[in-house]
């Protein structure tokens, strides 16, 4: 009986494991109801086989640092991650494997200190 219960126990776990969302890091900038507001941009685009979510902010430091720091903590779980430096701005972007699928995410900072985060993938890859 408890070999039975343990495996039901362990099944439903892997069950619950499997259905997780992604948790990144920088979705967090997405939730921030201050950021809807004059001098950020911000597009969702949902679609059946794509979700995009990106925001773009001028000469926001503050933002941009904490920006800077969500994406590091994602870009470690990373399977690629592509770096491009180009007179002062530069392109990141990242490859982050889930649920059997891939979400994109992407940081570009210009010379100026603009930037724009996004966030792209199948729909499935966000549940």
């Amino acid at each position: 009986m408890k070999s039975f219960l343990l495996t039901i126990l362990m099944a439903a776990g892997a069950v619950t494991a499997l259905a997780t969302p992604p948790n990144l890091a920088v979705e967090s900038v997405f939730t921030r109801t201050e950021l809807r507001r004059t001098g950020y941009d911000i597009t969702i685009t949902r679609q059946p086989n794509n979700y995009y979510r990106s925001i773009s902010a001028e000469r926001d430091p503050k933002l941009l640092k904490e920006v800077r720091a969500l994406f590091e903590k994602d870009s470690k779980r990373a399977d690629n991650y592509v770096e491009r430096y180009d007179d002062g701005d530069e392109r990141h972007v990242l490859n982050i494997p889930h649920e059997g699928r891939y979400i994109n995410v992407g940081l570009s900072v210009d010379s100026d200190g603009s930037f724009r985060l996004f966030v792209q993938g199948e729909p499935e890859a966000f549940k």
